[in-house]
């Protein structure tokens, strides 16, 4: 009789271990390493895909099952994060506009699932843009038909700027046909480029 109880008590506790499995699948139990107090999951790779001087456009990966999103910015790092600033978007994309240019932002991102909100993403810096050189003016010199002399108007208001100057043999917008040349002029707003084919630039 003993035995037969014994048994039936291995018996039981086997069947139990059975259902705890099963009703709690690798899937989930991996889930929960990510997920929030309040049970979302948390964004993952947070990341800006473009900038200006007054906007900057953020993205992230999707959250299966998520209803919606809100995206949040301040101009302060952890542990000090402004959270009253804040967009809520049903995508994985969002665009913060009226921004300052040459500044750096913090944005951190949630998903909101059935109602319940995900714990805060790691902060995310970024600076806005500056402006881009205007005045930007080619010459040869009588004598030098081989140099191009160049020459743009500085950018004002930022601290410690310096400039890469681009050339290419095509007028698109992004160099994508040749592999375009650089040259770093650091903080000069003047640049010769020498020894140059004739008709080729």
């Amino acid at each position: 009789m003993r035995k037969i109880f014994v048994g039936l008590n291995i018996f039981i506790l086997l069947i139990v271990s059975l259902l705890l499995v099963f009703s709690c699948p690798q899937s989930e139990l991996e889930e929960e390493e990510i997920h929030g107090n309040s049970g979302g999951s948390i964004p993952r790779n947070l990341k800006w895909t473009s900038r200006t001087t007054e906007s900057i456009t953020l993205t992230w990966d999707v959250i299966n099952g998520a209803s919606s999103y809100c995206a949040y910015i301040s101009t302060k790092d952890d542990p000090s994060f402004d959270l009253n600033v804040s967009k809520s978007v049903n995508g994985t994309t969002c665009t913060f506009s009226d921004l300052t240019k040459d500044t750096i932002y913090y944005f951190k991102v949630i998903s909101i699932k059935n109602g319940n909100e995900s714990e805060y993403s790691s902060a995310l810096p970024v600076y806005t843009a500056i402006d881009a050189p205007a005045g930007f003016a080619c010459s040869v010199d009588d004598n030098e038909y081989n140099t191009i002399n160049i020459k743009w108007d500085k950018v004002d208001g930022v601290d410690g700027i310096k400039y890469k100057l681009f050339r290419s043999k095509n007028d698109k917008k992004h160099f994508d046909d040749t592999a375009p040349k650089v040259f770093g002029v650091d903080d000069n707003n003047t640049f010769s480029d020498e020894n140059l084919s004739l008709g080729k630039y």
